[in-house]
């Protein structure tokens, strides 16, 4: 097993969770850095969920709460996807407690990405509402097609840059792997979850090709194609880390 490098100290700081081996792989005297990075990261991601809900006003009249109500199922999944990938960036940087220039800089193009890409998860999911749920939302029911085209390309766009960016920080601590201590098994995992970025940033390329041709955009194609293949990614991964390495601790 590989062993932290001297600097490196078990000290962590108030307010940040850090279990297991994480716990034995913080810098001395950069916890309180790296807290830092948490706290603003977390608040970034609390301003683009606010970002949703922005410009909703409080209804004054029952046809406007009805317009109101109708709008409740695509923020709820507009806010499940933020919510999602505030998970995956807390749990990246709990396990992988990164402060270096290249990571920081890295993270403030995750969170620049995330603040864009609110605005087309947002009227994506409002549109599928519209368009595939039969939920009327204003007049994006009757959005030409190849509106509703660029907006699945667009989308698409910004969850290839999202996965770009994540697998870059998978990137970035392989290449600190000796000074995060990664023993075989971690490494292994470190390098699945990347992989999963980079197969994911893939099919929304392919989604976003299907998309431009006008291919299914009716019923929604793109999205059903990145709602079924992330989760078989993810299921590939997890099954890969228990067959390669049992005993691997799961995120």
């Amino acid at each position: 097993m590989t062993r932290p490098s001297p600097e490196f100290s078990s000290h962590v700081s108030p307010g940040v969770h850090v279990t297991g081996s994480a716990a034995r792989r913080w810098p001395r005297g950069r916890p309180d850095e790296v807290a830092r990075l948490h706290a603003f990261s977390d608040g970034v991601f609390a301003f683009a969920a606010t970002l949703l809900v922005v410009n909703l006003r409080i209804p004054d009249s029952y046809d406007d709460l009805l317009t109101a109500l109708g709008r409740v199922p695509a923020l709820a999944l507009a806010f499940a996807a933020v919510v999602s990938l505030w998970a995956i960036h807390r749990g990246f940087f709990s396990r992988y407690p990164l402060a270096d220039t290249w990571s920081v800089a890295l993270n403030a193009v995750l969170l620049f990405v995330v603040l864009i890409y609110v605005y087309p998860l947002k009227l994506l999911v409002e549109v599928t509402s519209a368009r595939v749920l039969g939920v009327q939302v204003g007049t994006l029911g009757v959005m030409a097609a190849t509106d509703v085209e660029r907006v699945y390309m667009i989308f698409g766009a910004a969850v290839i840059a999202t996965c770009v960016v994540l697998a870059a920080l998978h990137l970035r601590a392989w290449q600190l792997r000796e000074t995060l201590g990664l023993d075989a098994l971690g490494r292994v995992e470190l390098v699945a979850g990347g992989a999963t970025y980079v197969g994911i940033a893939i099919m929304a390329g392919v989604a976003s090709g299907i998309a431009a041709l006008g291919i299914g955009t009716a019923w929604g194609l793109p999205v059903w194609i990145l709602l079924t293949v992330s989760p078989l990614l993810e299921l590939a991964r997890t099954t890969y880390l228990r067959r390669r390495a049992p005993g691997v601790r799961q995120p």
